[in-house]
């Protein structure tokens, strides 16, 4: 019985100071990246239940690289914007970066180009040369988007000629019923909801260009992966160096060629 006593008492005390060793490890356990990012096609969109696009595709081999869980989710742009402005580590994209912006976030690194923007409209019975002339019209843009924040500096007001939208698509029905004038909007999405109009694409053409003579939108570098300003140096640094080995190995490039993406510089 003493003997049959000892043994269990080794085993305990062998017990305790393996879940001793273990527990540092459990504590030290990394938790998923909150990330958070919107439906903004081409770039990233949902399909079959997952968010599709090279931005997607992109930020998905980041955070493997960096050996990092992404918990990816796909909001309101204006509630994504906000958790990023507000809560310590979360990652964003697809954003894009301007001087109005620059102070925000932690900017990792561009993960697609620019591309042209337009002034799209459904009337055949007006025109636009600039953008005192659009002045004249009610345009719709949206939340956080770095062309309402243009156009808020340029005098676009809230109720007088301006609509401010909670997404590109609500802006594409708005559109297409006439119920505001121009829609300015990136080429490359544009041409996506077209495409995807299960009523067929209806008589909306461009106008004007955004980034004209006439309206220059000359600080926008781009869509960016970013971080919120008190994401810690840890987290930053990785995913900064995993983007980074990303191009230079050439894998940032295979993923914007398979979906025909021109990469920025």
């Amino acid at each position: 019985m003493t003997r049959l006593w000892a043994t269990s008492m080794r085993f305990r005390h062998a017990a305790a100071i393996l879940l001793v060793l273990l527990l540092p490890v459990v504590a030290g356990a990394a938790e998923p990246v909150k990330v958070v990012t919107e439906e903004f096609p081409p770039l990233q969109y949902s399909e079959g239940g997952k968010l599709a696009g090279p931005s997607a595709e992109i930020v998905r081999e980041v955070f493997a690289r960096a050996g990092l869980e992404a918990d990816i989710s796909v909001l309101p742009w204006a509630r994504a914007y906000k958790m990023a402005t507000s809560e310590p580590d979360v990652v964003i994209f697809s954003i894009g970066r301007t001087s109005g912006r620059e102070s925000l976030f932690r900017w990792i690194g561009p993960i697609a180009d620019k591309g042209p923007a337009y002034f799209y409209t459904a009337r055949t019975d007006i025109e636009a040369h600039g953008i005192e002339d659009v002045k004249r019209y009610v345009v719709g843009s949206s939340l956080n988007d770095v062309i309402l924040e243009y156009l808020k500096r340029n005098g676009f007001e809230e109720g007088k000629n301006l609509v401010e939208l909670r997404s590109y698509e609500a802006g594409y029905r708005m559109l297409k019923a006439r119920r505001i004038d121009f829609f300015p909007i990136s080429e490359n999405m544009m041409h996506y909801l077209l495409r995807h109009d299960p009523d067929g694409p209806p008589a909306i053409r461009a106008v004007l260009p955004v980034d004209s003579e006439n309206m220059k939108i000359d600080d926008f570098e781009g869509d960016y992966l970013a971080t919120s300003l008190t994401t810690s140096d840890q987290l930053y640094g990785k995913l900064k160096t995993a983007l980074e080995s990303m191009k230079a190995d050439g894998t940032f490039r295979a993923i914007l060629d398979k979906y025909r993406y021109v990469p920025p510089g």
